[in-house]
């Protein structure tokens, strides 16, 4: 069993730190522009603007700013990064037995 959860935290850990390196890359470089890797940098955005629908509040200034989309506040960051954590706990623990069968 502890090897079990060993083998999950690993899997969880490397999933956020490439989920984390795509979102670095796609943010601060030009190298991802025009692929499908750049609209994957978007999804860690796209959560809290799915959250203010619902009527949460995570959106600066309400989400009202009259000239574009406003940014995500603290609970819409920590919202967001909890919520991928959870994803990627997910996926790691049927990865782990997946690889146990």
């Amino acid at each position: 069993m502890r090897q079990a959860v060993t083998r999950i935290l690993w899997i969880w850990l490397a999933s956020c730190l490439l989920h984390g390196l795509m979102l670095a890359l796609a943010i601060f470089t030009p190298a991802f522009q025009g692929t499908p890797f750049e609209a994957f940098g978007v999804t860690a955005v796209a959560l809290p603007y799915l959250l203010h629908q619902v009527g949460l509040p995570v959106l600066q200034n309400g989400g009202l700013s009259g000239w574009g989309m406003s940014s995500p506040n603290f609970l819409g960051w920590l919202l967001s990064a909890m919520a991928w954590f959870v994803i990627y706990w997910l996926v790691a623990t049927a990865l782990e037995r997946l690889a146990r069968y």
